[in-house]
C-alpha cells in the first residue's frame, strides 16, 4: 500500500483542456478522487498556478488548445521552480508518438490516451503523485538517472531488506536484458537507445507497479517479486509488444528474461541475479523463447565452458575437428546440387561435443578465425581432389564468422587457398550471418564487396532470425539467401509467417537471389517451400551432416527424393479442381496493378499458361479489354492504383455486356472490408496480398473454370451433380435436356450446336478403361476453353460425344471458323490419339431436345 491511499483529504488536480467534452468526461471520472481545477489552454492554466502553486498536485494537459498549446505551456512551465514537484501528464490520441515523445522531452512526466481509460488514468496519477510526495526520501535514495529505476547497489539493499522482513513470504527476481541492444546504439545513436531504455523502465512500472524495480546493468533490469506473482512467456511477451509498440525507434526488439528463484535468502542478490543473467544467455539466439528459469545446470554449462576453452587449442593440433558436408537439395532438378561444410568435434577425452555449445563460445573468444580457416582448407582440399578425379564439381559452402570480418587478412587468406588448391572460384561459396552484417555493417559490405570482385559467390545464412533488413539486401551483394532453419520450421505452421515467408522469397527473386530454406526435415515442409518459389532445401529430409566420404556416397548414388501424389482439392459442387490447368494455345490474363513487382509476381506464376497483357492503371486496363474482348479470359485487378481505380475500372466492366462476363479477380491488400466492397461490386474472387502462388494459381482455375460453366447457365440449369459429369465437371445429357427446356420459354434466338464424335468410343472404354476417357476430356477441354466464349456451355452426352452450344449464334461462317481453330488444335496435340468427327449445326431456342438432335443426327449421316 502506497501513501496515497493513506490519505483521505482530496487533492487538487487541474486540466488543462480546451474540450468541454473532454473535461466533462475526466471531471467524472476523477472527482471522486479529487478537487478540479480547470483552464482551456497554457496561458489560463499559469494564471491558475500563480495562485495554487503550492496546492495543486498534478496537471492533466491536452497538447492541442488557442492561444498558448501544451508544448508551449511545458516550456514556460519547467521555468518555474515549482516544475520539479508537480507532475504533468499530457493527453494524446493512440499512436500518436511524435506528440508523446516531443512532451516527455519538455518535461512532461507521463502520458494517457484517448479514449480514456478510467483505472489507467486513475492509476497513472496516483504512481505520478506518489512518487512527487515521496520526493523528501527519492533525494535520498540512489536512483537511476536515466531510468529513475533504483540503481543497482540501492536495489540490492532494498531486496536483502525485503527479504529479511517478509521471511515468511518466497521471492524470486525477474531479470530482463534486451537482445543485441548494442545495435540500437549503432543504428540508432545514443540518444534515441536511451530513450529505448527510459520507455522500457516507464514499462516495466506499469506492469510492476510496487515492488523493488532497478536497472542493473546497461539494458539489464531487475525486479523483486513474490513467488507467487505469476510470470510466464505470455506476461513476458506482452511487455514485448508494449516495448515495440512504443515506435521509438524502426527496429523491432526482443526481451529475454531470467527467473530466479529465491529458496536461500543468505545467498548474495548480486549472485542471484547473476545466476539470472547466466540462464538469459542460454535462449539468446533461440526464436521465440523469451523466458527462462535457472537451475544448477546453467553452473554446470559454465564449468564446461571453461573445459572447452581449456582443450580447444590441443584439439586443433591433435585433428580433433572433422569437416562434415550437409547436402543442398535442388527442388527443380530434383537431386543434390551443393552442400555445407560444417565441423564437428570429436574429443578423445569427451567423445562428440555439440557444436551448440563450443561454436558460440569461439565466436566469443576469437578462436572461430581459426577453426573457420581449418574449414576452409579442408574444403579446398577436397574440391581439388574431385577436380584431380574428374569428379563433377558441386559448389560447397563455408562459414565466414563476424570476426573473420574484423581481420585485415580475410580476401588475401580466401584467394591465396584458392590459388593453393587450383579449384574454380565459384564452387567456394561464403556463408554470412545475417547478425555479422547488423553488428557492422560498413565493414561487412566493404569485405564481401571484395570478395564478390574476385569472383567468390556469397550466401546470407541465418535470414529470418535476428533484425532482418530489406535495406540490406539492397546493399549487401550477395548471391544467395539462406532462410533460416526456426524461421522455416515454426513459420510453415502459421498463417501469417507463411505469408512472410512468401514475401521475403518473392522479394529474393525480385532481386535476382536464390533462396534456400534451411531445416526441411518433412516432405510437406519442402512442397510448401518450393510452391513458394524457394529454390533448394538443406535439412534432414535429404541427410544430416555427414563424412566427406558418406557425402561422395550420396553423389554417386544420385539420390531422388520421389514427391508423393498430391491430393487433389474437390469442389464438392462442380468438381472443377479436378481439371488439368495446362493450356496449349494460351489465351490472355489481363493484370491490372501499379506494382511492378506485383505484376512480375503473377507474370511469373502464369507466363506458362498466359498470354499476360499488363496495366498501370484501369483506364490502359479498360482499352486493352476494349481491344482484347474475346482473347482475355480472366482479369487480375488491384484496387488501389492512380487515374482510374480498382472499384471505378469493376463497375465499369459489370457495365458493359460485351466485358460483363469476363472473370474478376480482386488482388489486394488483406481487408474485409475491401473485399465485401469488391464482391458486391461483382468480382468473382479476392487474393489477399502477398500471394501464395499455389493459392493465387487454384483460385484462378477455379473462378475460370466455375465462370466458364455458370455464367448464363445458373438461369437455366439447377447446377447439381444430377446435372453435372462428376469425372468432367461438363453439363451431363439430364442437364442439357433441363437446358434446352428451360431455353424454351426464351424468346425465339439461334444457337449453334458442335457435337464431338470420337471414333470407336465404346472400344476404347472397354479396352483402355474409363480413366483413359475422363482423361482425354480434360485435354478437350483446354482446347475448348481456348476457342470459345465464356458464356458458351459444354455437355457430355450419355452417348460419349461432347456437345457445345454457342448461344445467339446466326452466322454459319463464325460457327464455321470456330470449329476449325477447334479441329485444327485437336489436330496440333500430338498427345490426342483418336480420331474425332465435328459436326455443326444451327437451331432455334424453341425447337426440343429430340428435335434437334434428330436433326444433328441426321446431318452426320449425309456428311458421312
Amino acid at each position: 500500500m502506497n501513501n496515497f491511499d493513506n490519505i483521505s483529504i482530496k487533492r487538487k488536480l487541474l486540466i488543462v483542456d480546451d474540450s468541454l467534452i473532454n473535461k466533462a468526461i475526466l471531471k467524472k471520472i476523477l472527482d471522486p478522487e479529487f478537487k478540479i481545477l480547470t483552464a482551456s489552454n497554457g496561458q489560463e492554466a499559469l494564471d491558475i498556478l500563480q495562485i495554487e502553486r503550492l496546492n495543486i498536485a498534478i496537471i492533466l494537459l491536452d497538447i492541442n488548445m488557442p492561444v498558448m498549446d501544451g508544448y508551449e505551456f511545458l516550456v514556460e512551465f519547467k521555468k518555474l521552480s515549482i516544475s520539479n514537484n508537480i507532475p504533468v501528464i499530457i493527453q494524446t490520441h493512440k499512436d500518436n508518438d511524435e506528440d508523446e515523445v516531443k512532451a516527455l522531452s519538455l518535461g512532461a512526466n507521463d502520458f494517457v490516451t484517448k479514449p480514456y481509460n478510467a483505472k489507467i488514468i486513475l492509476h497513472r496519477i496516483k504512481n505520478l503523485i506518489s512518487f512527487r510526495e515521496n520526493a523528501s526520501i527519492v533525494r535520498i535514495l540512489q536512483y537511476d538517472s536515466l531510468t529513475q529505476l533504483l540503481s543497482k547497489d540501492y536495489f540490492y539493499q532494498q531486496a536483502l531488506q525485503y527479504l529479511t522482513v517478509h521471511s515468511d513470504r518466497k521471492y524470486k527476481l525477474l531479470v530482463s536484458d534486451i537482445a543485441n541492444f548494442k545495435i540500437v546504439n549503432d543504428m540508432f545513436g545514443m540518444d534515441l537507445g536511451n530513450k529505448v531504455l527510459a520507455n522500457y523502465a516507464s514499462i516495466l512500472k506499469t506492469y510492476f507497479p510496487s515492488t523493488p524495480l532497478a536497472r542493473i546493468g546497461a539494458d539489464v533490469f531487475a525486479v523483486l517479486l513474490p513467488q507467487e506473482v505469476e510470470v510466464n512467456e505470455e506476461i513476458v511477451d506482452k511487455i514485448n509488444d508494449s516495448l515495440n509498440s512504443s515506435q521509438i525507434i524502426s527496429m523491432n526488439m526482443t526481451l529475454k528474461f531470467g527467473l530466479y528463484m529465491i529458496e536461500d535468502i543468505h545467498v548474495n542478490i548480486s549472485q542471484m541475479c547473476d545466476r539470472a543473467v547466466l540462464a538469459i544467455k542460454a535462449i539468446k539466439g533461440i526464436y521465440g523463447k523469451n523466458l527462462i528459469v535457472y537451475d544448477d545446470s546453467f553452473l554446470k554449462n559454465l564449468l564446461k565452458e571453461q573445459m572447452i576453452q581449456e582443450s580447444m587449442e590441443s584439439a586443433l593440433i591433435n585433428n580433433e575437428f572433422k569437416v562434415y558436408f550437409q547436402p543442398k537439395y535442388d527442388f527443380n532438378a530434383n537431386k543434390i546440387s551443393g552442400a555445407e561444410a560444417l565441423v564437428r568435434w570429436i574429443s578423445k577425452e569427451n567423445g562428440f561435443m555439440n557444436p551448440g555449445e563450443f561454436i558460440p563460445l569461439f565466436e566469443r573468444n576469437g578462436f572461430i578465425s581459426r577453426l573457420d580457416y581449418f574449414v576452409w582448407e579442408n574444403t579446398c582440399k577436397v574440391l581439388s581432389k574431385w577436380k584431380k578425379d574428374g569428379r563433377e564439381l558441386i559448389p560447397i559452402s563455408v562459414n565466414v564468422s563476424r570476426v573473420d570480418f574484423y581481420t585485415s587478412h580475410i580476401v588475401d587468406d580466401l584467394l591465396s587457398l584458392i590459388k593453393t588448391y587450383d579449384i574454380p572460384i565459384e564452387y567456394l561459396h561464403l556463408e554470412i550471418t545475417e547478425s555479422a552484417y547488423t553488428t557492422n555493417p560498413e565493414q561487412i559490405i566493404h569485405v564481401v564487396k571484395d570478395l564478390k570482385r574476385l569472383g567468390f559467390l556469397v550466401e546470407m545464412d541465418d535470414f529470418g532470425t535476428g533484425y532482418s533488413s530489406l535495406n540490406m539486401l539492397s546493399e549487401l551483394p550477395i548471391d544467395y539467401l539462406k532462410l533460416d532453419m526456426k524461421f522455416v520450421q515454426e513459420g510453415l505452421l502459421k498463417r501469417e509467417s507463411k505469408t512472410i515467408i512468401q514475401f521475403i522469397i518473392t522479394l529474393a527473386k525480385w532481386l535476382n537471389l536464390n533462396v534456400i530454406a534451411e531445416g526441411v526435415e518433412t516432405q510437406l515442409q519442402a512442397d510448401q517451400l518450393k510452391d513458394m518459389g524457394c529454390d533448394m532445401g538443406q535439412g534432414y529430409l535429404y541427410s544430416k551432416p555427414v563424412p566427406i566420404d558418406q557425402f561422395e556416397k550420396l553423389l554417386i548414388e544420385k539420390p531422388s527424393i520421389e514427391e508423393p501424389a498430391k491430393a487433389i482439392a474437390i469442389d464438392n459442387e462442380v468438381y472443377f479442381s479436378q481439371l488439368d490447368f495446362t493450356l496449349k494455345n494460351k489465351p490472355m490474363m489481363l493484370i491490372v496493378d501499379d506494382g511492378a513487382i506485383n505484376c512480375a509476381l503473377l507474370t511469373s506464376i502464369f507466363e506458362n499458361y498466359f498470354t499476360i497483357l499488363t496495366a498501370e492503371n484501369g483506364a490502359v486496363g479498360l482499352k486493352l479489354l476494349v481491344q482484347h474482348p474475346k482473347q482475355i479470359k480472366i482479369i487480375m485487378l488491384d484496387l488501389i492504383m492512380p487515374i482510374l481505380n480498382g472499384y471505378q475500372m469493376l463497375t465499369e466492366i459489370k457495365k458493359n455486356p460485351k466485358l460483363a462476363n469476363i472473370p474478376v479477380i480482386i488482388t489486394s491488400q488483406d481487408s474485409e472490408a475491401a473485399e465485401i466492397d469488391a464482391l458486391n461490386l461483382g468480382a468473382d474472387d479476392f487474393i489477399s496480398k502477398p500471394y501464395f502462388p499455389s493459392v493465387v494459381k487454384q483460385r484462378v482455375k477455379n473462378v475460370i473454370f466455375r465462370k466458364f460453366f455458370e455464367t448464363k447457365l445458373q438461369q437455366k440449369v439447377e447446377y447439381s451433380l444430377n446435372t453435372v459429369d462428376v469425372a468432367t465437371g461438363f453439363l451431363n445429357t439430364t442437364g442439357l435436356k433441363q437446358y434446352f427446356t428451360n431455353c424454351n420459354k426464351e424468346k425465339k434466338t439461334t444457337n449453334g450446336l458442335i457435337l464431338l464424335d470420337i471414333k470407336d468410343i465404346g472400344l476404347i472404354i472397354n479396352t483402355k478403361s474409363k480413366t483413359y476417357f475422363n482423361t482425354l476430356c480434360k485435354k478437350l477441354f483446354t482446347i475448348l476453353f481456348n476457342n470459345l466464349s465464356n458464356i458458351d456451355i459444354v455437355a457430355l452426352l450419355d452417348s460419349y460425344q461432347i456437345c457445345i452450344i454457342v448461344e445467339d449464334q446466326k452466322d454459319k461462317e463464325e460457327l464455321k471458323e470456330i470449329t476449325n481453330n477447334i479441329n485444327n488444335s485437336i489436330n496440333l496435340d500430338k498427345s490426342i490419339d483418336v480420331e474425332i468427327t465435328i459436326t455443326t449445326t444451327l437451331y432455334s431456342t424453341q425447337e426440343g431436345f429430340s428435335k434437334v438432335f434428330s436433326k444433328t443426327y441426321k446431318k452426320i449421316k449425309e456428311d458421312k
